[in-house]
């Protein structure tokens, strides 16, 4: 439960090889380099590369976005980084592609301005061979537009008011009405005042304009020709995306590792000829960085430095054993552990799934859980987080099926209505008899109860003990305090046994009440005033407290009985039979879907309380948190 053991190092570097050190500590990716000042020393900068490095990013990047945008291929996930070949020409790649997509935007851009043309062109089809360059004279204006049926009759008589040398065209199409009025320039202010009235809308004719027959036979052939270019120059940016991408990839993979580099030193201190350089390794590493700094010779000189747990910001590392791992995703996801303290991990890989079993505890409901991990751990390899969960959840479930066989739970039923549920559908009685009898969750309750509060005080002794064993090398009087809660949890606990043994005589023959009562109330009396000695008014106002942690792990035992109820009614009310005939078409589908409902309230809500009452009330008795992350200098895993 103690995270891996650290080193704090030092550094001191001649500036003649900090470039292949710092190339060599990257490579190596132990070393969790810190942010040094010290006086007399300049501050850190970056090397003379970061800006080439930086702009060249820059480049390649927005780059990227476009060959991504036109790739069919997708990026693999890859810690190597794929050499780049050496006939590959960023700039000439670069003005290809930004030169194709220029044109193919330019073409679009053309190609949507010449559909809107045709669009508003073919609704002049009326007037096809109308030459409407010849309809603008001295004399004469035209205009022509759309307007609606209702209007077209209202625009007739309105026109009949002016004079005689007006001519009007109406040529109805499927939604309205298209209108061609030639006017004598004298009457062109009446026409527009007219037109207002009626709601005239005129159509947008292109300067170009002849007959509209002719202009839509060239406009159809611009779109074509349009259309073919973009499509031309869309496969050929597609095929160049496609086959250049992952060398873009790699080029960017390296210049990010140099930018990583050029930029670390800005970490670092330096005088005129030296690098001062100070980090941290977990301890068991140290020997692999002393390998390399050997070839440096009196170049390098490595410094082991003291650990002051109060001062310094000790990252963490958590050291679990395999099993126990996937539950590093809850610890991580809370409050990381500092350096100085014991890790919860472990704990929640012992108590979660006793917790999830016990609120759960069906058997096949187990087997759900177990299969739905599967799933999840088969389907979301790639997601750390679904990856944890998943495990957690198999984990999990595996005392689920436990709890199951203790409840004598079996989709709700006990394992000999199981059997004999069967047994109507198969025509063979295979139990005559119950094989075992169980601990009924609904039947006996009180007892379910009474094994929650035993649960919840082991679970927080065991907080107590921790806590007191976390304090000890930073707060005596802090450790005794917990070991003092300790003390007063037992007293309780003995003089609960006195209470529970008139209850559970055979149980509990073990109890002397009489002895244990004096033993319990001098416990208790002396915990209590430890804990009044030590942490004053706050610890005496704890102690209701303490009995409301108590009572919280009471939701283990209501939550799954309130589960066990709905499954039963189910059973009761929809459980499928022999006889239903044809109704079973819909019986045996709700019956299922039911029971799958049931499951996962079950297990999501084993899931929250469980979780709860490990970060609530256990973690909270003995666990601070605020620790830092270990992250080493080394080269980052990249999608190439």
């Amino acid at each position: 439960m103690r995270p891996k053991k650290m080193t704090k190092v030092r550094l001191i570097v001649a500036k003649s090889v900090i470039d292949s050190l710092i190339k060599d500590l990257h490579e190596l990716g132990v070393m969790d380099i810190n942010t040094v000042r010290h006086s007399g020393f300049d501050e850190g900068r970056p090397l003379s590369s970061f800006d080439d490095v930086s702009a060249q990013l820059l480049k390649l990047r927005s780059l990227k976005t476009i060959l991504e945008k036109y790739s069919d291929k997708s990026p693999r996930s890859s810690s190597v980084v794929p050499p780049v070949p050496s006939s590959f020409d960023v700039s000439s790649l670069e003005s290809k592609v930004r030169s194709l997509e220029e044109s193919i935007n330019r073409d679009s851009e053309t190609l949507r301005s010449s559909q809107s043309q045709l669009s508003g062109v073919e609704k002049l089809m009326a007037f096809d061979s109308v030459d409407f360059t010849t309809l603008n004279t001295r004399t004469l204006v035209y205009r022509i537009g759309e307007l609606s049926f209702s209007n077209a009759s209202k625009l007739k008589q309105k026109i009949l008011s002016l004079s005689k040398g007006v001519s009007l065209a109406l040529r109805p199409s499927a939604s309205s009405t298209t209108v061609l009025i030639l006017c004598p320039r004298s009457e062109e202010a009446a026409l527009d005042s007219i037109l207002t009235d009626v709601s005239f809308s005129p159509i947008a004719l292109p300067s170009n304009l002849t007959t509209p027959a002719t202009l839509i036979k060239d406009l159809s052939l611009k779109i074509s020709g349009l259309g073919k270019s973009i499509d031309s120059n869309l496969s050929t940016l597609r095929s160049i995306s496609s086959a250049s991408l992952s060398d873009v990839n790699s080029k960017i993979a390296s210049l990010e590792t140099i930018s990583d580099r050029s930029s670390i030193s800005s970490r670092f201190v330096s005088s005129k000829y030296l690098y001062v350089v100070e980090g941290w390794l977990v301890a068991d590493t140290l020997g692999a960085l002393s390998d390399v700094l050997k070839k440096y010779g009196s170049s390098v000189a490595l410094e082991d430095l003291p650990l002051d747990p109060h001062h310094d910001a000790i990252p963490t590392v958590l050291d679990n054993p395999k099993s126990s791992q996937p539950f590093e995703f809850i610890t991580k996801s809370y409050s990381f552990p500092n350096y100085s303290e014991l890790d919860p991990t472990f704990t929640y890989f012992l108590v979660l799934p006793i917790l999830y079993g016990m609120i759960v505890g069906d058997v096949l409901y187990g087997i759900m859980s177990i299969l739905l991990s599967l799933y999840i751990i088969k389907n979301f390899k790639k997601s750390e987080m679904m990856s944890a969960v998943g495990r957690i959840w198999l984990i999990c479930g595996i005392p689920t099926v436990f709890f199951g066989i203790l409840f004598d739970e079996w989709l709700g039923m006990t394992h000999f209505h199981l059997v004999e549920y069967l047994s109507k559908w198969t025509g063979f009685e295979l139990l005559h008899s119950p094989l075992y009898t169980s601990l009924h969750r609904v039947e006996n309750l009180p007892d379910l109860l009474l094994i929650t509060i035993f649960v919840a005080f082991v679970h927080l002794a065991l907080a107590f003990i921790l806590g007191a064993i976390n304090e000890w090398n930073h707060n005596k009087k802090h450790s005794l305090a917990k070991v003092a809660w300790l003390v007063l949890e037992i007293g309780i606990v003995l003089l609960f046994l006195t209470q529970l043994k008139p209850a559970y005589p055979a149980i509990f023959s073990f109890v002397d009440s009489s002895g244990f009562t004096l033993v319990g109330t001098i416990f208790a009396l002396v915990g209590v005033i430890s804990i009044a000695l030590l942490e004053g008014l706050m610890g005496i106002i704890e102690l209701p407290g303490f009995a409301g942690n108590v009572l919280s792990y009471v939701r283990i035992g209501v939550i799954g009985v309130v589960g066990v109820i709905l499954a039963e009614i189910i059973n009761e009310y929809l459980r499928p039979s022999p006889e239903q005939g044809l109704l079973l078409i819909v019986t045996i589908p709700v019956f299922i879907l039911l029971h799958l409902a049931n499951c996962a309230l079950a297990m999501f809500e084993a899931l929250v309380q469980g979780g709860r009452l490990n970060i609530v009330e256990f973690r909270s008795k003995f666990f601070h948190g605020g620790g830092k992350t270990f992250m080493p200098f080394a080269i980052k895993r990249r999608n190439i």
